[in-house]
């Protein structure tokens, strides 16, 4: 039987900078037969009895770990301090390599953000994460992709999406006669075929050869302030398009080196993405695990579309292992410094998930999660507080 819930949709919480998760005690739900604290011989239920096919599934809504930091001289965009964005430090900071006087630094280090990967359901057999995949975080908000654990006999295969949820990157044009007396008016560059700005111009390209660029940028000055290593540069193609043309792998005044050869038919600006927002957190995703035993094959989706299906590397049945699971983190209950790269602590909200027993490859319901009785291993919401 199932409830309807009217009003504002709740959820459970994981703000930034968080150290917590839920921990689904093998130990209160399963009797030790015959007390000796040897879970092989326990006569075990529900989802830590299961063995073969099996379907899961989550509402997620993840926060931005990369925050609004700097690599190059431009100052950081401001924005109101947030539980869903991380803090983030100017360049100048690391410069004067006082980053670990910071509290977030100590928490998550710039690098460590750039990967960090987020648990939303751990056990040992089985695992389901969001996984950042950015170069930097200079007008860069985290962006993730899916990674999935599954382990048949003692062999675990690792699964990752490409990026699949990743922050917005136009908006609205604007006029800018900034640029119009040498680098040409902006009025008409970096839009898309919506009449979107996606791009912006950042500078001339004076003179190349191979991967060496010499640039000018916005302020007309022989020195590429707005670049840093690291950083992916695009130019204008035909119509609409942008090309990236790889990333700046030295910089030195107003030379730029890239990782690969600039090309020889294209000439004029370098352009950089536009300002990129985390819309994401303003937005549910279902986040889907299919696995199928008698084929082993291992299907992902996200709000019901399929985006990666591979099989197992193993011919080995499935089965949940006997102990405890965890949300939010892997269970490891580190504290201290760096402790949420080891806790692979997840930041976000987290509305509903569930783990039904049988293999799934369409789903009726997206953001209300309404398994199959029989087949429900595992059923959690949490919006309680609306009842």
């Amino acid at each position: 039987m199932y409830d309807t819930l009217v009003g504002k949709q709740r959820s459970l919480v994981f703000p930034v900078m968080c150290n917590a998760h839920i921990k689904l005690d093998y130990s209160d739900n399963i009797p030790d037969t015959g007390g000796d604290g040897d879970s092989a011989d326990d006569i075990a239920y529900g989802i830590w009895a299961h063995s073969g096919s099996f379907t899961f599934e989550a509402v997620v809504t993840p926060y931005d770990i990369n925050g609004y930091g700097t690599h190059s001289g431009l100052t950081a965009r401001s924005f109101t301090a947030s539980k869903k964005i991380m803090p983030a430090l100017s360049q100048s900071v690391y410069t004067a390599t006082n980053q670990n006087k910071y509290q977030s630094e100590l928490y998550l280090t710039r690098t460590a953000r750039l990967t960090h990967e987020m648990m939303i359901f751990y056990s040992d057999n089985f695992q389901v994460s969001l996984v950042n995949s950015t170069l930097h975080n200079e007008n860069q908000p985290a962006q993730y992709k899916i990674r999935v654990r599954l382990k048949l006999g003692t062999t675990t295969d690792t699964i990752d999406t490409d990026v699949v949820i990743a922050p917005s990157s136009d908006v609205a044009w604007e006029f800018d006669t900034s640029l119009s007396s040498t680098l040409g008016n902006k009025v008409f560059t970096g839009i898309n075929d919506k009449g979107r700005l996606t791009y912006d111009r950042i500078s001339q390209v004076v003179s190349h050869s191979g991967t060496a660029l010499v640039v000018r940028d916005n302020s007309l000055n022989l020195v590429g302030t707005d670049f840093f290593v690291g950083q992916e540069v695009f130019t204008a193609g035909t119509g609409f398009d942008f090309i990236s043309i790889g990333t700046i792998a030295a910089k030195s005044g107003n030379n730029l080196t890239l990782t690969t050869s600039y090309p020889s038919e294209l000439t004029g600006f370098l352009y950089l993405p536009i300002y990129k927002n985390p819309t994401y957190l303003n937005d549910a995703f279902h986040i889907a695990c299919s696995y199928n035993d008698f084929s082993k094959k291992i299907d992902i989706f996200l709000n019901g579309t399929p985006i990666k299906t591979i099989l197992h590397t193993q011919t080995d049945s499935f089965s949940f292992n006997k102990a405890d699971y965890f949300l939010g983190a892997n269970g490891t209950g580190a504290t201290g410094d760096a402790s949420a790269v080891t806790n692979k602590q997840f930041m976000g909200e987290l509305h509903e998930l569930a783990i039904t027993a049988l293999n799934k490859t369409q789903f009726s319901t997206l953001f209300n999660l309404i398994p199959n009785y029989d087949k429900t291993l595992l059923y959690l919401r949490f919006e309680e507080v609306d009842i």
